[in-house]
């Protein structure tokens, strides 16, 4: 069961610790995931946009069955509402 969304990029976060990212002090950070966020800092200092433009490739590839269009509505409709894009 999938516990929450990475707060940055979107991705589904399940229970297991080791997906998650990292605060300094190593403890994890539930609000995002290990791609996006390490040692209390965001791994890659991006634009909404870029995010956009990255996350589009990864649906595409885990949802081959969305057009084009539709993954870039679901990520207009999403991305923005995160915490990190607030």
């Amino acid at each position: 069961m999938v516990a929450n969304y990475c707060q940055s990029c979107g991705i589904p976060m399940g229970e297991e610790k080791s997906f998650y990212g990292t605060h300094h002090d190593g403890s994890s950070a539930e609000d995002y995931c290990h791609h996006c966020f390490k040692d209390g800092s965001f791994i890659h200092d991006l634009t909404l946009d870029q995010m956009m433009r990255i996350s589009l490739i990864y649906l595409s590839e885990v949802h081959p069955e969305l057009s084009k269009e539709e993954a870039e509505q679901r990520l207009r409709e999403s991305l923005p509402k995160l915490k990190r894009w607030q």
